[in-house]
């Protein structure tokens, strides 16, 4: 009897869920990574994972703490049924994110050429300007990663699951078509900033469905963005900063 009602509880099903949709993921990758090097061929796939490995570390650092930190928040909000504090970390995920990643954006048009450009890196600017384009993407993504962390942090596993894994068939899918129609590392780059902006759309869809017989948990999305202008971003930086930091430290060290 106990077996079974482990069997049965939401902890073995959220975790179920996730597990499976980790594995729809990592099959995407992998599948795309195949296509793009029959491809594009071994060198314009080079540029295309520099260039995003560039982005990545320079960006890392400021932006990968922000969703669990609001995950963190929002968690505790819900479990007490304060769907304004929830709201407020939700606009606070998405105000940073929209300073972060647009600073980023216009500070890499210089950064990442010049990074890109030295010759210990290998002296190749088309890689520091194509590591500029993925700037885009971030901002696009906005929406989603609100929506990710706050099905996290209310345990909507499988609306969870069904975003990453509706954002990972539009990326596989643009990404291979942008390469196919230009031969090169940019039209996969274009791919992948589409698929940002398509799948946040999707996102708020999603988002709108999940409150359903949940709102006390979830804040509608006018709540959210009524709460952007006014929410301080000095509250929450000191917080997203250490986790991305020790994100940070760990991504590198894995890919080193």
């Amino acid at each position: 009897m106990k077996v079974l009602q482990v069997l049965k509880s939401k902890f073995l099903k959220d975790m179920a869920t996730l597990q499976v949709g980790s594995m729809l993921t990592s099959i995407g990758n992998l599948f795309s990574t195949i296509l793009l090097a029959f491809i594009l061929g071994a060198r314009e796939q080079g540029n295309y994972f520099a260039s995003s490995a560039l982005f990545s570390l320079v960006s890392r650092v400021l932006s990968s703490g922000s969703g669990p930190a609001t995950v963190s928040q929002v968690s505790s909000a819900a479990a007490r049924g304060n769907s304004e504090k929830a709201a407020a970390w939700l606009a606070f995920q998405l105000k940073a994110g929209f300073f972060i990643s647009g600073g980023i954006c216009v500070a890499g048009y210089w950064l990442f050429p010049y990074i890109a450009g030295l010759e210990f890196m290998g002296g190749n600017e088309r890689i520091g300007v194509l590591a500029w384009w993925i700037t885009a993407a971030p901002l696009f993504d906005l929406p989603r990663g609100a929506a990710i962390s706050a099905f996290q942090a209310t345990r909507r596993m499988l609306p969870l699951a069904q975003t990453e894994n509706a954002h990972e068939v539009m990326r596989v899918f643009l990404v291979t078509f942008g390469a196919i129609v230009t031969g090169k590392a940019e039209g996969a780059i274009l791919g992948m900033i589409l698929a940002s902006l398509l799948s946040s759309a999707l996102s708020l869809e999603m988002y709108r469905l999940a409150r359903v017989g949940r709102k006390e948990e979830l804040p509608s999305i006018a709540a959210i963005l009524a709460r952007i202008r006014d929410v301080p971003l000095r509250e929450g930086f000191p917080l997203t900063l250490r986790i991305g930091l020790l994100r940070c430290t760990d991504a590198l060290g894995v890919q080193i």
